[in-house]
């Protein structure tokens, strides 16, 4: 399993930050193996965990959404495809 999800990422963030005046920035890839993955799996798969989300979208919304990752936010967008929301 760990093999098929480095398989999947891409190198880089998207959309790239854009630097404030007052901010420095550095951009860097982190180094991805599959001892890593399978860290990340045991954790996910230990216990309930929270993921904070910034911003719920409905569908009809998507293109906004898609704005949305141009800005700044803490969390995860969501994108809603049956109109309701579990929290």
């Amino acid at each position: 399993m760990a093999n098929r999800a480095l398989a999947a990422l891409r190198p880089g963030v998207e959309p790239e930050p854009q630097a404030r005046p007052d901010v420095q920035v550095r951009g860097y890839d982190g180094d991805v193996d599959a001892e890593v993955i399978e860290r990340l799996n045991a954790r996910i798969e230990a216990g309930p965990f929270k993921v904070h989300v910034a911003q719920r979208f409905p569908l009809d919304q998507a293109a906004q959404a898609h704005r949305a990752l141009n800005e700044h936010y803490l969390g995860k967008l969501l994108l809603r495809v049956n109109g309701r929301s579990r929290d």
